[in-house]
C-alpha cells in the first residue's frame, strides 16, 4: 500500500470545502434511528461483523490476518476510538464527520490517516470524526463489513463506543489475550450484551503462542467462564496466534472462523438493512432477475423512500415498470433519474458512470441522439481516468461495455476488454464479455470458444457459461456431440433450467437421436410448467414455453394458448405479440396472425421486423400493395437485411413489376450472396422478363448453394 505525501494534513482536509461534501438524511428517517444511518447509507449492503476486543489484543493484526494482506495499520500505541469499516468495494477511504459531512479520499492516504488519528496527542479527532469506511477492492469477504473497533480498557469511554458498534453488528468476533488467563469480568460484560443484542458471536483466544501447552485447558476455563453467564456459543471459539512456529495448527483453527463467517455473510436480513437503501436495490435487482416484478417494485420504492435523490434507483424502478407494461410510470421514473443523475454529474462532471446510466435513461424515453451524446461523454470520461491509472481493469471493462451494448462499436469494445484481461486475467467477467461480443455480435466463433473455455477454467461450476460454449459448439461449428457435453454440465449443475434441456434437445435432434431429442424437450416443458406452478404469473416462463411448443415439438395450437397467456400478463410486450403470430401462421390463420402484427408494429414501429412479418402475412392474403408497403417501410428501417429485399421483389412481381422487383433480387443478392432463396427468386423474375438465359444462371447459382423451390418461404 502506497503512502502519502509527507505534507498531508488530516486537519486541512477536515476544514476544507473541496473536499468535505454535505451528507444528506432522508426525512422519512425517524429521529431514533438517525444516527444509524450513516452506516447504513455508507456501508451497509452487507451484514456486519465487529472485532471486539481489549486494548492492544491484536485486533488489527486479526484483521488483516483475516483479509490475506496487511490492510490495517496497527501498533501498540492506545488509539482514538474511531471504528474503520473495512468492505470489498472499489479502492477508497470515506470519512464521517460529526458535522454532517463525508470525505472522500484515495485509498494511499490510509497510513498517513492513522498515523495522525493515533499520534497527535493534542487533537481528539473522536470529536469530529464518527467513523472511517475503508473500501478495498481486493477484500476476500464479498458479502460481509467488518468492523475493526478501538480496543477497550477499564470502562473507558471506548467500551461504550464497543457497545455501540455491537449495536448494530450482526456478528462479533470476540478477542481476548490467551497469555493473560481467560475472560476477565469486563469481557463477559461485554459479551453478555452482544448476546442482549442478538449478535452471534465467535470467541478468539489470541496469542496463544505465548501459552501453547495450556491452549486446551484456556478454551475449557473461557467455555466454563461463558456458560456461568448463560452464554451460549455452541463450538463457535478457537484459538489464534501470527507466530510461524504454529502455523500449520492455527491454520486449521482458522478454518472454523472463515465458516462463521460464511455463515454470517448468507443472512438474507441484517440489522441495517431495514435502513440501507442498497440493500433494497439489490434485493429489488434479484427479484428482477427472477422475474418476480411486482416484489422488484415494492423493493426498489423501499430504496427510493430512504434516498430519493439517487438516479440509480428511479432508473431500476423505470426498467421495471416497463417489464409490468406501466409505460407511463416507467416514463415518469427516467424523468426523475435523469434530473438525479443531472445534478450528479453537476458536482463530478468527469464521473464515467453517471453520463453512461443519464444516458441509458434517455435511452429508455426514446431519446436516441441524446442519449448517444451522453454515452460519448462517458467515453471521454473513462479514456480521462484510464491516462490517470493505466492499470485499472475496471476502467477499460467499464470503457469496455459502453462501446459494447451502448455504442455497438464492437472492435473497440473486444480492444477494451483485452486490456482489462491482461490487467486482471483471472476475472471471469471479462473473459464472459469479451466471448459475448466475439460470438453474438463479430462472428468469430472460436475465438469466443476460447474466451468461454478461459471463464470456465475459472469458474467450474457456473452453468451458463457451459451453456453459452454449448451454443457456439451447436449452432455455429456444428459439432453436436461436443455441445451436448457442454449442455449436459449446464443441465448438471441447473437441472431445472428447461432452456438448457431445450438446447440439448436441439444438439441431439442434430445428431439425428431424433427420441431423445424428444425426451430434452419434453423435460423443458416440465420443467417449465413446474415454473409457472411456482410464478404463474411470470409472462416469461409462458413466453418460453410456448417458443418449445411452437419451435421444437410443432404442437401450435398448444404455442398460441401460452402466448396468448403471456400476452395476458404482459400485454405491451411486443415479441410476445410477434410470436403468437408466428404460430397463427403456421396454422393457416392468416387474419389471426395479420393482427398480432399489427399490434407489433404499433408497439414498436421503428423495428424492420415487425414489418417485414406484417408485409409477408398481407401477401398471403394477397393484398399485394398493402405488403409493398410494410416491406418499403422494412427496406428503409433496416436497408441492410436481404430477406426484406426479397420479400419486397416478390410483393412487386405478384403485382407484375418485375422491373422493380429485379432491382431488389439484385439488392437482395449484393446483401447475402450466398443466400440460394435470392438467386432463385432472381431468376424467376428474369424468366418473366424474358431473359431465359441470365434466370438459367441465377437459377443454377441457387442450385449449386443447396436451394430448390420447395426448401422454404421467406418470412
Amino acid at each position: 500500500m502506497q503512502t502519502a505525501s509527507e505534507d498531508f494534513d488530516l486537519i486541512e482536509i477536515l476544514t476544507d470545502d473541496n473536499y468535505l461534501k454535505p451528507f444528506e438524511i432522508s426525512k422519512e428517517i425517524s429521529e431514533n434511528l438517525k444516527e444509524l444511518y450513516p452506516y447504513a447509507k455508507l456501508c451497509g449492503k452487507n451484514p456486519y461483523i465487529s472485532i471486539i476486543g481489549p486494548f492492544s489484543v491484536g485486533k488489527s493484526s486479526f484483521v488483516n490476518t483475516l483479509s490475506g494482506k496487511e490492510i490495517v495499520p496497527y501498533d501498540t500505541s492506545k488509539t482514538t476510538s474511531i471504528p474503520m469499516l473495512i468492505a470489498k468495494d472499489d479502492d477508497r477511504i470515506i470519512i464521517n464527520t460529526f458535522f454532517s459531512q463525508i470525505v472522500n479520499l484515495n485509498i494511499d492516504y490510509l497510513n498517513s490517516i492513522i498515523d495522525q488519528v493515533r499520534h497527535n496527542p493534542d487533537i481528539n479527532y473522536r470529536r469530529y470524526i464518527e467513523f472511517i469506511v475503508l473500501n478495498y477492492k481486493e477484500f476476500p469477504y464479498e458479502n460481509t463489513t467488518f468492523v475493526d473497533t478501538p480496543g477497550y480498557s477499564g470502562g473507558d469511554k471506548d467500551y461504550e463506543v464497543s457497545k455501540s458498534i455491537i449495536d448494530l453488528s450482526d456478528a462479533v468476533i470476540f478477542l481476548f489475550d490467551a497469555s493473560k488467563g481467560s475472560l476477565t469480568d469486563e469481557d463477559l460484560d461485554i459479551l453478555e450484551y452482544t448476546r442482549s443484542q442478538k449478535a452471534d458471536i465467535f470467541v478468539v483466544a489470541n496469542k496463544i503462542d505465548k501459552v501453547w501447552e495450556d491452549r486446551q485447558e484456556i478454551l475449557d476455563l473461557a467455555i466454563k467462564s461463558l456458560k456461568d453467564r448463560n452464554i451460549d456459543i455452541g463450538r463457535n471459539i478457537c484459538y489464534f496466534s501470527n507466530d510461524s512456529d504454529y502455523e500449520k495448527q492455527i491454520k486449521l483453527e482458522f478454518q472454523l472462523i472463515k465458516s462463521f463467517i460464511t455463515k454470517v455473510s448468507q443472512k438474507e436480513y441484517f440489522k441495517l438493512a431495514e435502513w440501507s437503501a442498497e440493500y433494497w436495490n439489490k434485493k429489488g435487482k434479484a427479484l428482477y432477475g427472477l422475474k418476480r416484478y411486482d416484489e422488484a417494485l415494492q423493493c426498489l420504492d423501499k430504496a427510493i423512500q430512504l434516498e430519493p435523490n439517487n438516479a440509480k434507483y428511479w432508473y431500476n424502478k423505470g426498467y421495471t415498470l416497463g417489464k409490468l407494461s406501466r409505460p407511463n410510470e416507467a416514463r415518469q421514473c427516467y424523468d426523475k433519474a435523469i434530473q438525479c443523475y443531472d445534478k450528479a454529474i453537476q458536482l463530478e462532471p468527469n464521473n464515467a458512470e453517471y453520463w453512461n446510466k443519464k444516458g441509458d435513461a434517455l435511452y429508455g424515453l426514446k431519446r436516441y441522439d441524446e442519449a448517444r451524446q451522453c454515452y460519448d461523454k462517458a467515453i471521454q470520461c473513462y479514456d480521462k481516468a484510464i491516462q490517470l491509472e493505466p492499470n485499472n481493469a475496471k476502467y477499460w471493462y467499464n470503457k469496455g461495455n459502453v462501446l459494447y451494448y451502448a455504442l455497438e462499436r464492437y472492435e473497440e469494445a473486444v480492444q477494451c476488454y483485452d486490456k482489462a484481461i491482461q490487467l486482471e486475467p483471472n476475472n471471469t467477467e471479462y473473459w464472459n464479455n469479451k466471448g459475448n461480443v466475439l460470438y453474438y455480435h463479430l462472428y468469430r466463433y472460436e475465438e469466443a470458444l476460447q474466451c468461454y473455455d478461459k471463464a470456465i477454467q475459472l469458474e467450474p461450476n457456473n452453468a451458463e457459461y457451459w451453456n453459452k460454449k454449448g451454443n457456439v459448439l451447436y449452432y455455429d461449428l456444428k459439432r453436436y456431440e461436443e455441445a451436448v457435453q457442454c449442455y449436459d454440465k449446464a443441465i448438471q449443475l441447473e437441472p431445472n433450467n428447461a432452456e438448457y434441456w431445450y438446447k440439448k434437445g436441439d444438439a441431439l435432434y442434430g445428431l439425428k437421436r431424433y427420441d431423445e431429442a424428444r425426451q430434452c424437450y419434453d423435460k423443458a416443458i416440465q420443467c417449465y410448467d413446474k415454473a409457472i406452478q411456482l410464478e404463474p404469473n411470470n409472462a416469461e416462463y409462458w413466453y418460453k414455453k410456448g417458443d418449445v411448443l411452437y419451435y421444437a415439438l410443432e404442437r401450435y395450437e398448444e404455442a398460441v394458448q401460452c402466448y396468448d397467456k403471456a400476452i395476458q400478463l404482459e400485454p405491451n410486450n411486443t415479441e410476445y405479440w410477434n410470436k403468437k403470430g408466428d404460430a397463427l401462421r403456421k396454422l393457416y390463420r392468416y387474419n389471426g396472425a395479420l393482427q398480432c402484427y399489427d399490434k407489433a408494429t404499433q408497439l414498436e414501429p421503428n423495428s424492420g421486423k415487425y414489418w417485414g412479418r406484417k408485409g409477408f402475412i398481407l401477401g398471403k392474403l394477397s393484398r399485394y400493395n398493402e405488403a409493398l408497403q410494410c416491406y418499403d417501410k422494412a427496406t428503409q428501417l433496416e436497408p441492410n437485411e436481404g430477406m426484406y429485399w426479397n420479400n419486397k421483389g416478390n410483393a412487386l412481381c405478384d403485382l407484375k413489376r418485375y422491373e422493380e422487383a429485379l432491382q431488389c433480387y439484385d439488392k437482395a443478392t449484393q446483401l447475402e450472396p450466398n443466400e440460394g432463396m435470392y438467386w432463385y427468386n432472381k431468376g424467376n423474375a428474369l424468366g418473366k422478363l424474358r431473359r431465359s438465359d441470365e434466370s438459367k444462371k441465377c437459377k443454377q447459382k441457387a442450385k449449386d448453394l443447396g436451394y430448390t423451390f420447395w426448401n422454404s418461404f421467406g418470412v
